[in-house]
C-alpha cells in the first residue's frame, strides 16, 4: 500500500478575525496564516459570521455509506416455500398445542413448576399460543401471600422475574431473607447453584434505585 506523499510545510486556512466588536464603523478584519511542520495536509475551512455569535464548520471531505442491494429481493423471499405449510404439519401443529395446554391446566399445585414450565415457553418463543392459561396461572401465584410461599432462592428468584417479565408489580423485599446468605456466601459442594443461576437473571429486572438487586448482581 503506498503511503500519502509526506508534504514539506502545511498552510492552514485564513480565518477572518474581526478586530472590533459591537463598533457602528464597518468591521475591519486582519488575515492569519500559520505555516507549520507537518507530514500530513490538512484542507479544513472555518468560516466566522459576522455577528460574531456562530460558527460554522465545514469540510471537503463528508462520508458516505453505500450498501449493495440485497440479493434477496423480497419478492424472492415471499415466494418460499416450505413443507411444514402443508395440511399435514398444521394438524400436527395443533395436536402439540393441545398438548401443552393440557400440561398447562394439570401441572402440579407447585408454583415453581408451573414458573419452570412458563419460562421453558417463553425461553422456546411459544408462550404466545398460552396467553391466557399463562395470564391465569400468574394471576393466581400473584395473589397469593408470601408467607405461603416456598422461600427458596430459586423459588424466589424464578417468580421475581417472571412475573416482571409478564408486567406484575412484584417487590424487591423479597431478597432480604437472602441479604446474609449473599454476605456470607462460600463456594462448596452444598451452593445452591440454580438459585444462584435465578437470582443472576432476575438482577436484569430491577429499576432505577433498587440497591438490592445491584447488590445481587455484585454477588453472582
Amino acid at each position: 500500500m503506498d503511503l500519502p506523499r509526506v508534504a514539506s510545510t502545511i498552510q492552514f486556512p485564513k480565518v477572518l478575525l474581526p478586530l472590533r466588536r459591537n463598533s457602528s464603523s464597518p468591521s475591519t478584519i486582519r488575515t492569519l496564516s500559520a505555516p507549520r511542520r507537518s507530514s500530513i495536509q490538512c484542507n479544513a475551512l472555518t468560516l466566522v459570521s459576522e455577528d460574531n455569535n456562530s460558527q460554522t464548520q465545514k469540510t471537503d471531505r463528508q462520508i458516505v455509506a453505500k450498501y449493495e442491494p440485497s440479493i434477496w429481493p423480497d419478492n424472492y423471499l415471499q415466494s418460499l416455500n416450505s413443507e411444514y405449510k402443508e395440511e399435514i404439519y398444521q394438524k400436527q401443529h395443533q395436536v402439540l398445542k393441545e398438548e401443552v395446554r393440557k400440561i398447562l391446566s394439570k401441572v402440579e399445585n407447585d408454583d415453581v413448576d408451573k414458573l419452570d414450565l412458563i419460562d421453558v415457553l417463553q425461553r422456546l418463543g411459544v408462550a404466545y399460543h398460552f396467553k391466557s392459561e399463562i395470564r391465569n396461572i400468574l394471576d393466581t401465584i400473584h395473589n397469593i401471600d408470601y408467607s405461603k410461599k416456598k422461600k427458596t432462592l430459586h423459588a424466589t428468584a424464578l417468580e421475581f422475574r417472571i412475573l416482571r417479565h409478564n408486567g406484575y408489580h412484584i417487590s424487591t423485599d423479597v431478597f432480604i431473607d437472602f441479604l446474609d446468605e449473599m454476605k456470607n456466601f462460600k463456594i462448596s459442594s452444598s451452593v445452591d447453584i440454580e438459585g444462584v443461576l435465578s437470582l443472576y437473571e432476575a438482577s436484569f429486572y430491577s429499576w432505577e434505585g433498587e440497591t438490592i438487586l445491584d447488590e445481587a448482581r455484585d454477588f453472582t
